[in-house]
């Protein structure tokens, strides 16, 4: 990537698209949440950056239907320390 775009320097909350190393061709699209130097865990199923839990919001569940039956499954928004929400 440094060769490709030099100029370019990704923030947290930023989209980022890049190849699986080891088929070079299925694209991996994730949002960029820890910077050089943070310290990203999971603890408990909640997010942490830098020993700090991410504020989160519960939003509408995801509905799908296996076999014939509803499952509902909770989603959260949540909010990184720049103010990004993800």
């Amino acid at each position: 990537m440094h060769d490709r775009f030099p100029d370019f320097k990704p923030t947290r909350g930023d989209v980022i698209v890049f190849k699986f190393p080891e088929d070079n061709k299925t694209d991996f699209i994730k949002r960029l949440i820890g910077m050089p130097g943070d310290k990203i865990q999971m603890i408990g199923s909640r997010l942490y950056i830098n020993d700090k839990i991410v504020p989160r919001t519960r939003v509408d569940d995801y509905v799908e239907t296996i076999d014939g039956v509803e499952h509902h499954v909770p989603q959260y928004r949540e909010t990184l320390p720049a103010g990004n929400p993800i």
